[in-house]
């Protein structure tokens, strides 16, 4: 798992980035389209959307808890799955979900140039990389701030509307009846609300970003709550002023609110960037993706900002791929867990879905279906079927193995994954062990026996970890991380996360003539490994 030290996002980051990451082009852009739907029910709307999306989060909060990695949106089914059938889910979700967010960021770079001039666009797109990819700490500053001013500007925005002259109780006479499409108008807008609510998912697809675990759920409901108030306050104004958020006037408070709105649209762009490229770099540490795909990406962004009067086209798009993705994660929940509630989950959000995916333009399916060709074709030339050694449950993903141990400035090589079932040779020799399949880019250190503290839900326990093939048991050349744990522990730990701390490497790999002088062999190193040095940090 990638450590980042100080650098990693703390609470208040965690939560100006779910802000930022939903409040941008669908405020804007849909909010006048719900209430023309359904009236002032559209209020209504907007808030079951966030209670529908939040169900959602409920899972990929679960999925995160269990796979602590960024890139999460390709990592939960890579891990989940395992093998060439995770790598291939995993390849998809993760592929749909990127290019559904560079649609994202394309078509917030083309509406900042609605509210400045289209030149301004490429201004915002330069603007969003230069955070993403600037020196971090300052950067988030910068992304907080920017949070901080659009929240504002959208209260007072709100406050003015709903104290001045202009806005009427009136409006919201009928509640249920004032919308084009009459008393059941709040429904069908739901699934257009709920676009406005993708980003609030996002904190948990850069789970290793985050200073502390505990931060990932409870961010993501601080900052789900920030926007529902924040989309409350706007849309009453809006309904009691009948006005629209695209305005060309020029009094202050229009002035305020235009400098408002961009500052939504490049929050947006941000966030979707950060996520993009820590699942991009998932990818690409397992060669599924070639290493400059991050460049490829921000060219593909780039070129999108020339189709502004494909926008319609570009959001129904991203709106399939995004439910593609979604399923799969959902799916990966229930491979790890067996519960039925992600099922339930995949039911809900494709009922949403469907009635505007049915209603879709031809060309929607047509770009859908080459993206995806794309996709398969990118897939079997990066991962062709029988080439290399597969990674199955057992076998680490993408790993580079040291030639020593590890001993880097005084300290202790760490490494962290999800524990895994193996093939039970630990029980045949009277020492079950927990089989770690480490995160992808994870690296091993040299492969060997070694003495090991064992860290599960922040408690610590001494350990002995073998690195390597087993020659004793198989043939096999498949390395594999299995660790004994020494102190007194019955816990049922499968699809948990777990973190090794390589203290002393006792001895390298090597095969036994039969089982008695395995085991002979094994209780010795128990005891070197318990020896009191060999359980200080390096």
């Amino acid at each position: 798992m990638a450590v980042r030290g100080d650098s990693r996002m703390g609470l208040f980051s965690c939560v100006a980035l779910i802000i930022g990451a939903c409040i941008g082009s669908a405020i804007v852009s849909i909010s006048g389209v719900t209430i023309a739907m359904a009236g002032p029910a559209a209020i209504l709307s907007w808030v079951l959307a966030a209670g529908i999306f939040g169900l959602y989060g409920m899972v990929v909060v679960r999925l995160a808890s269990l796979y602590p990695h960024s890139g999460g949106i390709y990592v939960f089914p890579r891990l989940a799955f395992g093998g060439r059938v995770g790598r291939t889910l995993g390849f998809f979700s993760g592929w749909g979900y990127v290019v559904s967010n560079t649609i994202a960021i394309s078509f917030s770079a083309i509406y900042v140039g609605v509210y400045t001039s289209p030149a301004w666009s490429f201004a915002a797109m330069a603007l969003a990389f230069a955070l993403v990819f600037g020196r971090l700490r300052s950067s988030q500053a910068v992304q907080n701030l920017m949070v901080i001013l659009l929240a504002a500007i959208l209260l007072i925005f709100s406050g003015v509307s709903l104290f001045g002259d202009s806005f009427s109780a009136a409006a919201f006479s009928d509640f249920f009846g004032r919308g084009s499409l009459g008393r059941s108008g709040f429904i069908s807008a739901i699934p257009l609300a709920m676009v406005a609510y993708g980003g609030c998912v996002v904190i948990a697809f850069m789970a290793s970003d985050v200073r502390r675990s505990s931060y990932v759920p409870l961010s993501m409901a601080i900052g789900l709550l920030v926007v529902v108030v924040i989309y409350v306050f706007v849309l009453v104004a809006m309904t009691g002023t009948s006005s629209q958020l695209v305005s060309s006037g020029t009094s202050p408070l229009d002035i305020v609110f235009k400098i408002g709105c961009v500052l939504a649209l490049l929050t947006t762009m941000v966030a979707l960037l950060r996520v993009n490229v820590r699942t991009l770099e998932a990818m690409s540490a397992e060669g599924l993706l070639p290493s400059r795909s991050i460049a490829v990406m921000a060219l593909v962004a780039l070129g999108l900002c020339f189709l502004p009067r494909q926008a319609g086209l570009l959001i129904s798009l991203g709106a399939v791929l995004n439910i593609v993705s979604i399923t799969i994660t959902c799916l990966a929940l229930y491979r790890s867990r067996r519960s039925l509630f992600p099922l339930l989950i995949v039911a809900l959000l494709w009922a949403c879905y469907i009635p505007g995916l049915l209603h879709g333009e031809s060309g929607m399916w047509i770009f859908t279906g080459g993206i995806y060709l794309v996709g398969v074709v990118m897939y079997i030339l990066r991962c062709p079927v029988g080439a290399g050694h597969d990674v199955t449950e057992t076998s680490p993903p993408t790993v580079t193995l040291e030639t020593s141990p590890p001993t880097c400035s005084g300290v202790s090589h760490t490494l962290s994954g999800v524990v895994v079932h193996g093939k039970g040779h630990g029980h045949l020799h009277g020492m079950p062990t927990a089989n770690l399949q480490p995160y992808p880019g994870a690296v091993l250190p040299k492969n060997g026996v070694w003495s090991t503290k064992v860290f599960i839900d922040g408690a610590q326990y001494r350990g002995m970890t073998s690195v390597g093939p087993r020659p004793s048991d198989d043939s096999s050349p498949e390395v594999t991380v299995e660790t004994f744990i020494l102190d007194d522990f019955s816990e049922d730990i499968y699809g948990r996360e777990l973190t090794l701390e390589f203290v002393r490497y006792i001895r390298p790999i090597r095969k036994f003539a039969d089982l008695d002088a395995l085991r002979a062999q094994i209780d010795e190193d128990i005891s070197t490994a318990l020896r009191p040095e060999n359980q200080l940090s390096l």
